[in-house]
């Protein structure tokens, strides 16, 4: 099996009905083979920026951290992530694209990427 999307397992019960399992995407190994794919991390929040408009989140978990770009073209995961705070537990969808010229972090596996959010979650 890979990360590439969620991952989704399926498992039998004994009446045949089929229950699905989501496994995310873990944050600290988001890297360039994600590039335009869709992935959902889950993790706590290590710090949130906002940029005027714009709010930025690293996302960890025990692997890691990966950045999340939330901007306004998204009201509801927009409003959660300007109430998210630092420790709050998030589940986050969106696509994987390059960061800007300039901005890279070479000392992290995702460090030339970021998730530009298109959904997210309090949990």
């Amino acid at each position: 099996m890979s990360f590439s999307d969620d991952l989704f397992l399926l498992f039998k019960l004994n009446n045949h009905k089929k229950v699905i399992l989501c496994v995310p995407t873990i944050c600290g190994l988001i890297s360039e083979q994600y590039l335009d794919q869709t992935v959902t991390v889950k993790g706590w929040v290590h710090r949130r920026r906002d940029h005027g408009g714009v709010i930025f989140i690293d996302l960890r978990d025990r692997e890691g951290i990966v950045q999340v770009v939330i901007d306004p073209d998204t009201p509801e995961a927009f409003a959660t992530a300007d109430s998210a705070r630092n420790e709050y537990v998030l589940s986050i969808t969106g696509r994987v694209r390059n960061r800007p010229e300039g901005t890279t972090n070479d000392k992290m596996i995702s460090g030339k990427n970021r998730n530009l959010c298109q959904r997210n979650r309090k949990s």
